[in-house]
């Protein structure tokens, strides 16, 4: 029996854009297609890719039968020509689809049939809470940044979830942000893909956690649903210091001006610079590439505080690029680095949550001497392989002349 649907092109293109938020499953062709159910005034669109489901629901027409069928991928690309279109008719009848629009256009496509398209298993209900959309999806996002990329470590590719916070690391950055959901026994590991889907909604959300997954729905009948993360997420306590004797406040917006000079600067392999903390209240901002032997000072003011220690200087390396990504989450003008020891992880506090960092390993002054030693002896290797070519044919080449070259930019306020 056919199934005739009438809407249009912005009603039909905006259901469609939200369960498009989904990666396609590729391996199986009835995957790349969007499942269309009927019922009455209301079109229930969903994409599965097995791991991650989505789905929401759309007004149409009451009458022209209720039933199922499969939307192909590719026509939405078609059919978002047509979202500015005011009456968009489909018939669709097995694997057939028809769109008709306008004076008597028509476009016709095949695709799958309804019935075999996978459908999501119940599993029983552990924990449930409320949520606000926006707040909730603001921490998610926030907690994204700091996760992990290794397909090793599965556990710190997601974000875990506790009745009382929210936590990401990837074992060099860590942002912990205070999270009250009213569920004191919650734990979950939420994927990232569930988290780049979560923008789908636009009312508060009831989140559940089952056996399996981690779903939620908002008032609207827009629904996702994610298998969550199966693994044991790390101790990261271990890591935290307990006493921090050293405090260090600065302006974050005259620092993060000096982080992204020196990040222009630094070696591209690991980003790092190194930092000294003065007591008289200055920082020296450092950051070399001993490849092409560049070299940038730059120079502060910050406000020093030790307890229960005598520390005139304090030096500490860092990757630029990280440090930088933990400021920007920290909206405060004034930030304040809580340190140890050079060697143990620096922890910045800012309304409701902490973030960690660790440090690099700083090289002595002979260690960096060695390295721009065999810098140089690359060079001038190469520089004699170029001239051997240049021979050849006839060329000269002018010879490389050992300079080391150092960009120095300081400032003093």
């Amino acid at each position: 029996m056919a199934i005739t649907i009438k809407t249009s092109g912005k009603n039909l293109c905006a259901g469609l854009q939200k369960v498009l938020k989904l990666k396609p499953n590729k391996v199986l062709p009835i995957l790349e297609c969007i499942h269309a159910l009927k019922a009455g005034n209301t079109l229930t669109l969903t994409s599965n890719n097995l791991e991650t489901c989505i789905s929401t629901q759309v007004t149409v027409n009451e009458d022209g039968g209720d039933g199922e069928f499969l939307l192909p991928l590719r026509a939405y690309s078609m059919l978002q020509l047509l979202k500015e279109i005011e009456a968009i008719t489909i018939i669709a009848d097995d694997i057939e689809v028809v769109i008709l629009y306008g004076n008597g256009n028509r476009l016709k496509c095949l695709g799958e049939r309804a019935e075999n398209f996978p459908g999501e298993k119940p599993t029983k209900i552990l924990s449930s809470f409320t949520q606000d959309h926006k707040a909730f999806g603001k921490l998610l996002h926030t907690a994204k940044k700091f996760v992990s990329t290794d397909d090793l470590r599965p556990a710190m590719t997601g974000v875990l979830m506790t009745g009382k916070n929210i936590v990401a690391t990837d074992a060099h950055r860590l942002i912990e942000m205070e999270f009250n959901p009213g569920v004191a026994d919650l734990k979950c590991i939420i994927p990232v893909d569930f988290i780049n889907a979560f923008s789908i909604f636009e009312s508060t959300v009831m989140v559940d956690i089952t056996e399996e997954r981690i779903q939620a729905i908002d008032r609207k009948g827009t629904s996702l649903s994610c298998r969550w993360i199966d693994a044991r997420y790390p101790d990261y306590q271990v890591v935290i210091p307990t006493e921090n004797p050293l405090h260090i406040e600065l302006n974050k917006k005259e620092f993060l001006n000096n982080l992204r000079l020196a990040l222009g600067i630094a070696d591209a392999s690991n980003r790092q610079i190194a930092i000294s903390f003065f007591h008289e209240g200055r920082y020296e901002l450092s950051a070399q590439n001993m490849e092409l032997f560049d070299e940038i000072i730059l120079h502060g003011n910050c406000t020093f505080t030790v307890n229960d220690r005598d520390i005139a200087k304090f030096k500490i390396s860092f990757n630029a690029l990280f440090l930088q990504q933990v400021l920007d989450v920290n909206g405060a003008e004034l930030v304040t680095f809580e340190m140890d020891k050079p060697t143990k992880c620096m922890i910045m506090h800012a309304e409701g949550l902490q973030m960690l960092l660790m440090p690099l390993q700083l090289l002595n002054e002979e260690e960096v001497e060695t390295i721009r030693k065999e810098a140089v002896e690359k060079l001038k290797q190469s520089d004699k392989a170029m001239q051997e070519d240049a021979q050849d044919v006839g060329a000269t080449v002018v010879p490389f002349k050992k300079k080391v070259i150092i960009a120095s930019v300081e400032r003093i306020n």
